[in-house]
């Protein structure tokens, strides 16, 4: 009997979907390699938790122009905002650093944006752009850290921010590897959320706040969405849109003299506040003993141990750290009664400002509960009677990529460790 020969077609669609295949995973496992590697680097680079080198980026330059309104271009609107921002910065704390991705109207490719911020070692990156719609009635101020577009909103500003990659040569080539669409890029984005995601989304929910009360933005959010320019900063690093340009009204107040100094001082605030919450961490003394077999995180959002009472555990590495001095408590504080159960809950971060329970930081989360403990409004998930329940809810919110997570005992409302 005659076999049937497969058609040459078939053989040349199949080869040509194994290559895309292997090709993928190739990419996959190569990227995700680096980003794993890179978790210790940054542990390393920044286990003082201090703030020593901040790039700010100008979007857009030169022969790109960015998003254009009626009288004003995308590109000096930016340049402006981020050179005062560095000077309020170098005024307010000349120990910090300040590094511009551009000082002038000149095109920078957005992978040098990255490199300049990766190079220098920068313990921060803040990208400052404008935002545009076809529609002119939208307004109001975003901040945007790297992750995958929830919304077809969120797609459409990255749509337009990346476009400038179109002023590029071989930009093909060079962002090859970049699919915000593909499932390997979002395996990809969940490995570097589990890297900076909590410090970036602390900075830009401080952003949207002074942006709000200092430059009476309209607070449109914080956002996630995949930007080629915070593609591969090694750092935390957020997109601020200050607002939109294509708005007549939101135009004037963007181009203007005044409104760029308030814009600026917002940031410059919200950078004040971020300092402040992972800087003021004296390290944990060596008095407690260590345990080899249980790490824990550096709490660079909180202030605090891990442990109560009697075994305060730490890290193999020395900078661990708390707020104990940040800001000292009120006097008025009352003990609760000692007839009243432990609790032991979750401590996932800690603001100078208040944080709706709604906000996208709190996403899946469960059981959210705010106190205030030494001048910082402070959040838990979940409450347990029993210590390793805790501990094992704990672990699981580490894995999620709440690395800072840890157990802090109350009873009633009242914290019992310091």
């Amino acid at each position: 009997m005659k076999k049937n020969k497969l058609p040459k077609k078939y053989w040349a669609s199949k080869s040509k979907n194994l290559i895309s295949t292997f090709r993928g995973l190739f990419c996959l496992v190569m990227v995700a390699s680096m980003i794993i590697s890179l978790n210790d680097e940054v542990l390393a680079l920044s286990k003082d938790g201090k703030i020593r080198t901040v790039v700010i980026d100008a979007g857009h330059g030169g022969k790109d122009p960015g998003a254009l309104g009626k009288t004003s271009a995308e590109k000096n609107i930016t340049l402006s905002v981020a050179l005062k921002l560095g000077q309020y910065i170098t005024k307010n704390h000349p120990e910090t650093k300040v590094i511009y991705t551009r000082s002038d109207d000149s095109f920078v490719e957005l992978y040098k944006r990255a490199d300049i911020a990766n190079k220098n070692k920068a313990d921060l990156f803040i990208s400052i752009h404008c935002n545009a719609s076809k529609s002119r009635i939208h307004y109001g101020a975003e901040t945007f850290v790297m992750g995958l577009h929830r919304s077809q909103a969120n797609l459409e500003v990255a749509k337009l921010e990346n476009a400038a990659v179109l002023y590029e040569e071989n930009y093909q080539t060079r962002y090859d590897g970049f699919d915000p669409n593909t499932p390997e890029t979002e395996i990809i984005f969940s490995m570097y959320q589990n890297l900076y995601r909590q410090q970036s989304l602390l900075l830009a929910s401080n952003i949207q706040n002074q942006l709000n009360t200092v430059a009476s933005r309209f607070d449109r959010g914080v956002k996630e969405a995949g930007f080629l320019v915070l593609y591969r900063t090694t750092m935390p690093s957020v997109l601020v849109e200050l607002g939109f340009i294509s708005n007549e009204n939101e135009e004037n107040f963007l181009k203007s003299k005044a409104g760029q100094e308030k814009l600026a001082t917002s940031l410059a605030s919200a950078f004040n506040a971020y300092k402040m919450e992972v800087e003021n961490i004296p390290a944990i003394s060596s008095m407690a003993p260590v345990k080899p077999d249980i790490t824990v995180d550096s709490e660079l959002l909180s202030s605090t141990a891990d442990q109560q009472n009697k075994t305060l555990q730490t890290s193999s590495f020395a900078q661990q750290k708390n707020t104990a001095q940040a800001i000292s408590s009120s006097p008025t504080e009352t003990i609760a009664s000692t007839s009243s159960p432990i609790i032991y809950r979750v401590q996932i971060t800690a603001s100078t400002q208040p944080l709706s329970k709604n906000h996208s930081f709190f996403k899946g989360l469960k059981d959210i509960w705010e106190y205030k403990h030494k001048g910082y409004y402070k959040y838990t998930s979940g409450h347990f009677f029993n210590e390793d329940d805790a501990i094992q809810y704990r672990d699981s919110l580490r894995k999620q990529g709440f690395k800072d997570a840890f157990v802090v005992p109350f009873r009633g409302d009242q914290r019992l460790n310091p």
